[in-house]
Parts: C-alpha cells; structure tokens; sequence
C-alpha cells in the first residue's frame, strides 16, 4: 500500500518533500517511522487475570526492548546487544520484565495501570545501567486558551519520534452517548510511525499489546496502521459527571459500540539542548546520545532567519518546540519547530526580555516594564502585569507553580502566581547584587533558586513562606566567567564558560565538583544553550488511564506484517530502500547489521539482497 508521493527518503525513516509554500523550509518532513520496536504480547501466562490489563508495561517493554537493542545496557536485562525477541528462548525474560514493571507502576489485573512520569523514570534510573541521558514527556487532553480540552495530534506525536523519542499513545476506549461520548476505559500502545503529514489527513501505525491471544509463546510481530480523523465533541470522563468540550483525533478503523481516540502521547526521549553552537554562529540542536540503529544527528542545525541578537531561548513544554527573544531592529518573539523544522513570528514585543515556560506550557515574557502571559496554542496574551521597577530576570518554579522574578532597580524578589498576581515582594538576601550578567534557574529536585553573578561564584537562596530570604554562596572551581547556567534533571549544574559547557555536581560537603555525566560536557556553545527536561502536563486524576472492563470494539484496524526489506519503513520495498540500506552499511552504521548479530559485515549485505530480492 503506498502512503504518499515519496521523495528524498532519509536515513532515519523520514520522507521529505519539497514544500510549495513561499518563505517556508526547503523540505517539509512528510512521514517518520521507527523501524526496530518488538511486538509483545500483554496476554500471557505468568501475568495477572492473563495479563489483559497489562498494556501500559508491555507498551514500555517494547520500547525498553528496542533501548537494549540499541546499545543501552541493563534494562532488560542484557549488555546493549541486539536479539531476536520472537524468539522462544526470551519468552519468560520478557514476561518476568513486564510483570516486574507492571509491580512498580501499580497495575492491576483487573482496573489497569495509572502511572506517573516520575514512577516510570524510577524504573528506567534503577534498570538501566546509564539512565542520565533520557527524559519523559506527556501531553494528555488538557485545558485549553477556549476553554475547551485539546487532545494531542498525530503530527505532535510524529515530532516525539522524529526527536529521538521512544513513544507510547493513550487510545481512549469511548462509547457514542445521546449527546456526548463517555470515555470508560484506555489501552496503551507503543506508537512507531506516522504518515499524511503533508496531507489533510494523518494515519499512525502503532505496536499493539493486546492484538495477539497468544498466551504461552510469543506471536507473529505485527504493526497495526490507521486513519484518524479530527472530532469537536463533548466528552464526559470515566466516573465524572462534568461534561468538557474536547477537540481529538479518532482512530479510525475501531468499529462497533466502542470507538478509539487518541487521548494522551508519552515519550522517553534522549536528552538534548538547543542554542548557539560556535562553530556555526547559528542555532543547533546537540544530541550527545543516540541509537547505534538508528542515529541521528549529533549537531543539527536550525532553519531559522537572521533577525538580530538572540536575547533569551526557551523551550516549550513539551520540548518539540523553542521560543526565540530577538532584539534589534525586528524585536518579537518566534516560534521554532525543532522536529518539524518550521518556524514563525510568534509575538511582537516592543523591547524583548528574558523568557520563561510554566508547567502547562505558558511562556512568560518580559516586554519592556510588563511581564506577559501567553497561550502558546492560541498565541493570545491572557495576562499582564507591570510589577514596578526594572524586572530583568524571571525563572519558572513548577513546585510552586509560580514565577519567580529579580527586581534589579529596587533589590526585590518577587513570586507571582501562574495568572500575574504578586504574591511576594521582599527584599534580596544582603550581598547579592542584580546586574545584566546575572542568571536564575530553579532547583529541579529542591526548588530553590540559584543565581550566578557572571562569575565562578553561584548562590543558593531559600525562600521561605514567612520572613526574608536567605542565601549561601558556593564556588565553581577553574570557572572566571559564566554565561548560561541550568540544572540537569539529577540536580547537576551546567554553565557555560569560556564558549563551552562545564558541568558539575555538589559532593556529600556540598562543595562543586567538576563532572562529565550528561554528555554536554565540553561542547562548544555561545550564549546560550537550554536543555530539555521532563515534563508532564496533566495533573487531573481524572485523565488517567486506567481500564476498566468495557466492551471492546467489534473491529480493529488493519495489522501490517512487518517487511524486513523495507528499509526506510516507507510501507512499500523499491530502490530507495536499496539506496539506504547501502548508504548505512558502507557507514557501518548498526541500522544496518540485517541478520541482529551486533556488528555489521557482508553476511549482512548478503541477507539484506536475498530479503529484498524476494520483496514481502
């Protein structure tokens, strides 16, 4: 079945077409697919109730199984070397990692998993033998600007796989009700490709836990693939009365009583941080991991115009988004796709500040005297305040859910609430003195604030909910000038001195000391460099996924038998898949180690011809 026009297919299972729109990219990125994930299946023997409830740790399971294969060792298990998975031999592995993790998150045999990104991160931080490199992001039906929820696309989920991420999708079990739909249950998949985005209609191909009645062995690896379709509905949620405007996509192909929507995306993804790379003088992605089967590229660059000077970058809540402060003579602020490589004017401002992005995705913007508030998905300011004074630096605590802001003309600290109003207003702790070289960032694990004077000198200020802020100074050794600073997820911090990263991490005495865990450790950056982070935007119980019995849909989509041959997972074998496959096997890229042996040589080469040869 062919699934568009293909041109220029890219290494890593993205298709590129020429894009027709004056002023935009040269290449608009069409489909993206993740060749490599296993197939497991949740019912089986050894598992509660057969396992019919365990979709949440099988979907994870098939991505950790896909980690592994890519050269992360431990967490299931192995030494970071690829396996046949269908095989007999890994039936109980498998089995024993699903139960393990299942235990962890709490599910249960008959109601199903709720979980937590941090619970999930607590699994992968104790299995895997180096976690420091991934991060989790969720984006689930949540509030919108029009008071109305909004559910993720197919074309957000394309951009977590097209950045690395491994991704699960939330597929809403719902049933048409006299005037509204009654969402009565959920299924979890590992999601593997998505396709039509160059068109109106998008088609998602997904790993589906539950599609095999295997039991006792392991079936056939099958995908299955899918239309969606866009729906505004009132929707009510499991047990809650309250009915809510949602806008979602469908999954079409779920016939019968029981309808499929896309409700909810997760992803592991590998670490990455955007800014000003030196060598280019231009915005750059940095990847310092990645799939051995699958790399991507460790600096890539960003399309995006020369404006003027860069003042501050953010990026988004969700991380496939960066939020651009430019000043001179065009001051605004854009907005950068980083996985769809698209960009645009976001905001006009008369005097660009410093940036910041709150736990819903919010970006806070100081404009002249005034701190904004914006709707990222509406682009409309929703709030503003002129605080008094000269407000140059502002850092978001997602703890407190508040803004916190530095007064640099009258010496003040300020916390705001999420919608602009003042909640405290002290003065700063004695010796610490607000200058354009000042940086601010929040403590991911202890939520205080830091601030670093420009030099090698960093101050820890506590905040308390009465009396005055305290501070305590620190030193970070061998640096004399610091021009970035923020925190890894694991509380270690990383400046930017003399045009490189340097990273570092506090002893049992809470002294700095110098560190290389991260892998930005020594990259060349300018300026600026921001990190992604976790993130996870649905704090409502009522959104989670839990499964209780419901009637299961008379029908399913349509299930693809995977095609070894089809090298750049386009759907279809022909000379582009050729083309590819020689293009990494002369790179020795393990993508293209054909019989999964762990290295790539002429055996390979050799069973990729008769495979193609023989076509699917």
């Amino acid at each position: 079945m062919s699934l568009g026009t293909k041109r220029n297919g890219l290494v890593y299972g993205v298709l590129a077409c020429l894009a027709a729109a004056a002023g935009s990219a040269d290449a608009q990125i069409c489909w993206v697919h993740r060749a490599g994930v296993p197939d497991f299946d949740q019912k089986r023997d050894g598992l509660g109730n057969d396992g019919k409830m365990h979709c949440v740790p099988t979907a994870w399971t098939n991505w950790f199984a896909y980690l592994e294969d890519n050269g992360y060792a431990g967490i299931m298990n192995g030494d970071g070397t690829p396996r046949n998975w269908q095989s007999s031999s890994q039936y109980n592995l498998v089995t024993n990692r699903i139960s393990a993790l299942g235990n962890h998150l709490g599910t249960s045999p008959t109601n199903g998993t709720s979980y937590t990104g941090p619970e999930l991160m607590g699994w992968v931080d104790s299995h895997l033998d180096d976690p420091a490199f991934l991060i989790f992001i969720r984006k689930r039906v949540q509030p919108g600007g029009n008071l109305i929820m909004v559910g993720p696309s197919p074309k957000f989920a394309a951009g977590m796989l097209q950045m690395g991420g491994m991704v699960t999708m939330g597929i809403g079990w719902c049933t048409e009700q006299p005037g509204y739909i009654h969402k009565a249950g959920g299924h979890l998949v590992s999601l593997t490709g998505v396709y039509g985005m160059c068109d109106s209609k998008q088609s998602v191909r997904y790993r589906d836990p539950g599609s095999s009645d295997s039991y006792f062995s392991q079936g056939a690896f099958v995908s299955t693939l899918s239309t969606t379709t866009k729906r505004s509905e009132v929707f009510k949620f499991n047990d809650n009365p309250m009915p809510y405007a949602v806008t979602a996509y469908q999954i079409d192909g779920y016939d019968g009583n029981t309808k499929g929507f896309l409700l909810g995306i997760a992803s592991l993804i590998l670490n990455f941080g955007v800014g000003i790379d030196t060598q280019s003088g231009k915005l750059a992605i940095v990847r310092p991991h990645h799939f051995s089967h699958n790399p991507l590229p460790e600096i890539e660059p960003v399309d995006f115009p020369e404006l003027g000077n860069i003042v501050d970058l953010q990026l988004g809540s969700t991380m496939t988004d960066a939020f651009v402060s430019v000043g001179g003579n065009t001051p605004g602020i854009w907005k950068i796709d980083l996985a769809l490589g698209e960009h645009k004017p976001f905001l006009p401002v008369s005097k660009p500040g410093p940036l910041a992005v709150g736990r819903f995705g919010e970006l806070f913007v100081i404009d002249g005297p005034n701190i904004r508030k914006i709707d990222p998905d509406t682009e409309r300011e929703v709030a503003r305040v002129e605080p008094g004074g000269d407000v140059m630096h502002i850092a978001y605590d997602d703890d407190r859910d508040e803004l916190v802001a530095i007064d640099s003309e009258k010496k003040r600290l300020l916390q705001i609430d999420r919608n602009l109003r003042v909640l405290e207003n002290r003065g700063l702790p004695n010796g610490l003195t607000p200058s354009e070289k000042m940086i601010i960032a929040v403590h991911p694990i202890t939520h205080e604030l830091w601030a670093s004077a420009g030099d090698g000198s960093v101050f820890e200020i506590t905040r308390p909910r009465a009396g005055e802020p305290t501070m305590q100074s620190f030193v970070l050794p061998g640096v004399a000038e610091c021009t970035g600073m923020q925190f890894l997820p694991d509380g270690g911090l990383t400046v930017l001195a003399d045009g490189s990263v340097r990273e570092f991490h506090q002893d049992e005495n809470g002294k700095f000391q110098e560190t290389k865990k991260s892998g930005f450790a020594g990259r060349k950056f300018s300026g600026l460099l921001r990190l992604a982070r976790s993130s996870d935007d649905t704090p409502d119980e009522m959104l989670n996924f839990q499964e209780p019995e419901v009637d299961p849909p008379t029908q399913a989509p349509d299930e693809v038998i995977e095609c070894p041959s089809d090298h750049d997972g386009s759907g279809f074998v022909d000379t582009d898949d050729f083309t590819a496959f020689v293009m990494d096997f002369e790179a020795g890229i393990l993508r293209a180690d054909f019989d999964r042996t762990g290295f790539v040589d002429t055996d390979d080469f050799t069973a990729f011809v008769l495979a193609f040869e023989s076509g699917c």
